[in-house]
């Protein structure tokens, strides 16, 4: 299924999720990028609502700058392999406590429902599909609003606003 795909099935099931709840249920989740508050499905619920494109994106890039820098904060965290199989395992299972039970339950049943998403989860888990789609989010995203602009400070109301807000940890963290 490709993504253009799976974006079009969340349109068409129409979580009763709006943009805004997504992306505060996805901020207050990641905000320990090394210890998230959620699982798997509730985060790729969230990104399926938000649904960056080329028809929103500047929108998204003007409007929701701590999404971006939790997204980017999360990728960029450092991670040894144990993290990263630990972290993987833990988003298999609910452990969506201390947050919006409301809004983590919605996800839930929306992501559950889409039976053609929910079969190609498969062997790369929460975690993979989570990851493959900031990342192609990032893409889109450097491409969107020119690097080059980004280093002489062109769009100060769009994220990302500097060349820190794309390594937040610092070069020698990569």
């Amino acid at each position: 299924m490709t993504k253009q795909e799976l974006y079009s099935e969340a349109r068409a099931r129409n979580p009763d999720i709006t943009v805004d709840e997504a992306v505060s249920f996805f901020v207050h989740a990641l905000k320990d990028p090394l210890n998230p508050l959620s699982c798997g499905p509730c985060m790729v619920g969230c990104m399926l609502v938000i649904q960056p494109d080329h028809d929103n994106i500047e929108t998204l890039l003007k409007k929701y700058h701590a999404f971006w820098s939790t997204a980017i904060s999360f990728l960029t965290a450092k991670r040894s392999a144990k993290d990263i199989e630990t972290l993987d395992r833990q988003w298999s299972q609910c452990r969506c406590t201390g947050i919006d039970n409301n809004v983590a339950g919605r996800l839930h049943l929306f992501v559950h429902s889409m039976v053609s998403w929910s079969v190609s989860y498969g062997p790369d888990g929460g975690l993979g599909v989570l990851v493959n789609s900031l990342i192609m989010l990032f893409t889109v995203t450097v491409n969107a609003v020119k690097a080059i602009s980004v280093a002489k400070g062109r769009h100060p109301k769009m994220w990302p606003v500097s060349p820190r807000d794309l390594i937040p940890f610092g070069v020698i963290s990569m």
